[in-house]
């Protein structure tokens, strides 16, 4: 008599879905007028936006109250290497929004050398193997072009003409010099993007600003510090995973102002 066993195929299992990494922002220059308005719009973008928002500052403690439990702060100087290089291994950042200012005038003035601060984060990513991983938005200045770019070259001979002071010409030939470091001799998959905008006012949001490729270097009006941050957060947020303005330059105005 046969006896028949009665074998039970079990249903093939799902394949695991791999799980996204997490969004990270950190943010330079996090206590300067942009920066903290880049926070502000970061933190309320959390869950959106951002799975977690870093800062790196020299004093976090002037981050005003109510943020401060919304984010993580890692306390370092933009002048030191090594603690920048140590901030960005340690809290593996998806985008880093540069909101120190790259010129004379900003508020607080940055005195750091970018192309130390940058070189730094660029070693970071290669000793983790992050290099393509890690978004770079640094807020620029409109007076100097960047390599290959389209800004008004006869504007820029010009304003090199007229500046006379000694140490506003040595701060154009460093301004170029890091230029060329981040166009020429980073590694082409070191991602960032560098943002140009007209001068910066403490006024209300006077609406959403809209990014171009940079044709001029001519302002076309004033930009609130608000509306700045906003721009800079979000164009962060959506560089993530993408390359449109990989290695270029872009200058931001309102609509009305085109």
């Amino acid at each position: 008599q046969a006896i028949w066993a009665q074998v039970q195929i079990a249903a093939p299992r799902p394949a695991a879905m791999a799980t996204p990494p997490a969004k990270i922002l950190m943010v330079f220059g996090a206590t300067g007028k942009t920066g903290l308005h880049v926070l502000e719009h970061a933190v309320a973008a959390k869950g959106k936006n951002w799975d977690q928002v870093v800062i790196f500052a020299r004093n976090p403690g002037k981050v005003p109250e109510a943020l401060r439990d919304k984010l993580t702060s890692i306390q370092g100087d933009l002048t030191d290497a090594v603690a920048i290089k140590v901030a960005v291994i340690s809290c593996k950042p998806t985008a880093i929004v540069d909101a120190s200012s790259m010129l004379l005038g900003g508020k607080p003035p940055n005195t750091a050398d970018r192309r130390i601060m940058y070189k730094a984060v660029l070693e970071a990513l290669e000793s983790d193997n992050r290099t393509s991983k890690c978004y770079l938005v640094m807020e620029g200045g409109v007076v100097v072009p960047e390599p290959g770019g389209t800004i008004n070259s006869c504007l820029f001979s010009l304003i090199h003409c007229c500046v006379r002071n000694v140490f506003a010409r040595t701060m154009f030939r460093d301004l170029e010099k890091f230029l060329v470091y981040m166009w020429e001799e980073t590694p082409p998959d070191f991602r960032f993007t560098m943002v140009r905008m007209g001068p910066m006012v403490e006024k209300p949001s006077m609406g959403v600003l809209q990014a171009e490729p940079t044709k001029d270097n001519i302002p076309k009006g004033s930009v609130t510090y608000s509306d700045a941050g906003f721009a800079l957060q979000e164009l962060a947020a959506d560089l993530i995973g993408t390359t449109p303005w990989n290695r270029k330059a872009l200058f931001y105005n309102y609509p009305s102002a085109k």
